[in-house]
């Protein structure tokens, strides 16, 4: 199927060991959440949708069944089954939310997976030069670290003429987990179409779901299960990437903690003015989201990421802070949607492996089945240009026959305009002659006059010899040749 049709894609972010799916529909130019799920891999144990997520100490699971509508799949036989543990179970309900079978799958990850590392003054170093710089500055930031591949290496272009590089240092065993799946489903297995940062994914998300103006200052706080992070934007550009903070979610003193992370972030980078604050994650709680507008002052608009509008389908909340833990996943979803969206951040850290993988050609029973067909299609049509050589062979020998006659034709009509010719000219040959026989005839009668009359008397001098029309004629010199003229008195002149 062409990657044009493509109206579905998977958003999947791995933070430790909490897995977070979702499924996105594109509608238009809007989008709609179809299913989203949480899963904690390291004890193979799904964890159910809550629908509370403003994350309390006790945090109480919530039966998944309550939760889910049909677009989701209960394990509760899946997961006993023979050569199945936890972890099969939860990719195998993964396949399960690929519908229809065609979809991309965006991958974000975060630390420890990825290394950051900064490049100053880039200038207008193309792509391709700004990685062979990371390979080689990267050894002298990280010892015992070889170069990074190329693969691994993703860039993103900052403010202030700069290039944070996210390395994937580590390979994420969710590559082969969908593989462990394939003996327990006969769905298609999605393809990994990127892999990208956390960071990315979550400034995609807010450059999709809010205006944000070009001079204008935003910062982005993102509180995860175990971590939190600030991504300073400058208009749509990153400013900024603070190293994690290492703080769970449920502490009760998130919020003070990270608004004084927050102070320390911009006295570092010099930042004395913020117009926007976009809270994601746990962080658009509301007791999170009440303290911070409190706290900063009025000139700067605190708000929640704004996710109104993509839920309202069977077993998905419809609230933005319900939907607000997935901000990550929900932002991979939206670039694997948007592949060609230039506003967009792209980053694109999978393993050849993968990619090899994702180029390779993968065919459905209908496809077999034209494999198979193409030898017979190709012998039908052998068959037909052979029956259309034999006609064209045929026509050619009946054809040459006639050739021929035509060239005799030609030969005939090409005889027949030379006689033509020779019959013009002789036909103009027989006009002069009648010409020349009507003077002779004229000549002949004068001549016969004048011989009468020297008969007569003996002699005549001819002067002069006019046509009746008044014109000298033409046969005075002539005729003064062949008759003889005797001399008479001017007085016998005799004029004809």
């Amino acid at each position: 199927m062409s990657n044009k049709n493509i109206q579905t894609a998977l958003g999947v972010s791995l933070e430790g060991e909490n897995l977070r799916v979702v499924r996105v529909k594109a509608e238009g130019s809007s989008y709609k959440v179809t299913a989203l799920k949480k899963y904690r891999l390291k004890e193979l144990h799904i964890q159910p949708i809550a629908v509370d997520v403003s994350m309390s100490v006790d945090n109480e699971p919530i039966d998944i069944n309550d939760l889910t509508g049909p677009d989701t799949l209960s394990l509760s036989n899946a997961s006993t089954q023979a050569g199945m543990d936890g972890n099969t179970s939860a990719f195998l309900e993964i396949t399960e939310m690929v519908n229809p079978p065609y979809c991309r799958m965006g991958l974000a990850i975060t630390e420890p997976l990825i290394y950051y590392h900064l490049i100053e003054a880039v200038g207008k170093a193309s792509h391709d030069k700004l990685i062979k710089r990371v390979q080689k500055e990267f050894p002298a930031s990280r010892e015992n670290h070889p170069p990074p591949e190329p693969e691994a290496i993703g860039i993103i272009k900052m403010t202030s003429d700069r290039v944070l590089a996210p390395i994937r240092e580590h390979e994420v065993s969710l590559y082969s987990e969908f593989d462990r799946v394939r003996p327990f489903t006969q769905r298609r297995i999605p393809q990994i179409t990127f892999v990208e940062t956390a960071e990315t994914a979550l400034v995609n998300l807010v450059l999709n779901r809010h205006h944000l103006d070009s001079e204008e200052i935003t910062v982005i706080i993102h509180a995860g299960d175990d971590r939190s992070r600030f991504i300073f934007l400058e208009g749509w550009t990153i400013l900024h990437i603070s190293q994690a903070i290492t703080i769970t979610d449920s502490a009760r003193d998130l919020s003070s903690v990270l608004y004084g992370r927050l102070m320390y972030e911009m006295d570092s980078i010099n930042l004395t003015r913020l117009e926007r604050v976009v809270l994601c994650g746990n962080a658009a709680r509301t007791s999170f989201f009440e303290y911070m507008r409190n706290t900063f002052p009025n000139t700067t608009q605190v708000e929640e990421i704004d996710l109104q509008g993509l839920g309202g389908i069977e077993g998905v909340p419809t609230d933005s802070q319900e939907l607000a833990p997935y901000s990550v996943a929900l932002g991979s979803a939206i670039q694997a949607l948007n592949p060609r969206n230039k506003e967009l951040i792209k980053v694109d850290m999978t393993p050849s492996t993968i990619r090899e993988k994702r180029n390779k050609l993968s065919l459905s029973l209908v496809g077999w089945l034209l494999l198979i067909l193409l030898p017979l299609s190709t012998l039908g049509v052998m068959w037909q240009v052979s029956e259309v050589k034999n006609n064209v062979t045929r026509l050619s020998n009946e054809l040459a026959p006639k050739q021929k006659v035509v060239a005799e034709i030609a030969m005939l009509e090409d005889t027949l305009v030379g006689l033509r010719g020779q019959l013009m000219e002789r036909e103009r040959g027989l006009a002069v002659v009648d010409s020349v026989r009507t003077q002779i005839s004229v000549y002949s009668q004068f001549v016969h006059r004048t011989m009468v009359a020297t008969n007569k008397i003996g002699g005549i001098w001819l002067t002069d010899i006019i046509s009746g029309e008044g014109q000298r004629s033409p046969l005075k010199d002539t005729l003064s040749i062949g008759i003889k003229c005797y001399n008479f008195k001017p007085r016998c002149n005799h004029r004809y």
